[in-house]
């Protein structure tokens, strides 16, 4: 007969225990953590792409502007 596995213990083999906060693990708020700044991030670039779009867009009408009308003659 073959004798059984001892029982792994706590902390053997695993590191130390995770810490938690009420049944939440440190792992696991970091890893929402890291998933809202992500999106955030996606956010932000979406946000700032729109705002290159915008400032590409008003130099231009700026530019119409600014040039002189060839239509009109001076006296």
């Amino acid at each position: 007969m073959t004798e059984p596995d001892p029982p792994v213990r706590s902390g053997d083999d695993q590191g130390p225990p995770e810490p938690t906060i009420e049944g939440l693990s440190l792992s696991a708020i970091e890893a929402d953590l890291d998933a809202l700044m992500a999106a955030k991030m996606t956010e932000l670039d979406d946000m700032l792409a729109g705002l290159e779009d915008l400032v590409v867009r008003l130099e231009g009408e700026i530019t119409e502007l600014e040039r002189p009308d060839d239509d009109t003659s001076t006296p």
